[in-house]
């Protein structure tokens, strides 16, 4: 089975101006969670979150097998809700959006 996924970096770039109008990390992870389910499903394979979001695996597979991340199993795949990424998004993809920043 073949999922084609938009790249992050696509999406944070195309959703530049919606972030920055946040008037803080609350407001922009709210935001980032909406796009978030809008481009990627409500819930994301676990085998797919580092391919996509470019995340390392340590970063969240603590939140995952604590529950802190909502999940579902379905046979021995694990889905995870994709909007619990938002958080590390922004802050993997700080530095990236300060450099769309000096490009606008």
């Amino acid at each position: 089975m073949s999922h084609k996924f938009p790249a992050i970096e696509d999406i944070l770039k195309n959703n530049y101006s919606i972030l920055t109008r946040c008037k803080n990390k609350e407001q922009q992870i709210k935001v980032l969670e909406k796009i978030l389910n809008k481009n990627y499903r409500t819930m994301i394979p676990k085998y797919y979150v580092s391919k996509i979001f470019k995340i390392k695996p340590y970063k969240y597979e603590n939140s995952i097998t604590s529950g802190e991340f909502p999940f579902l199993i379905i046979g021995n795949r694990i889905s995870v809700k994709t909007s619990c990424f938002a958080p590390l998004i922004l802050s993997q993809y700080k530095r990236f959006l300060e450099v769309c920043n000096d490009f606008k």
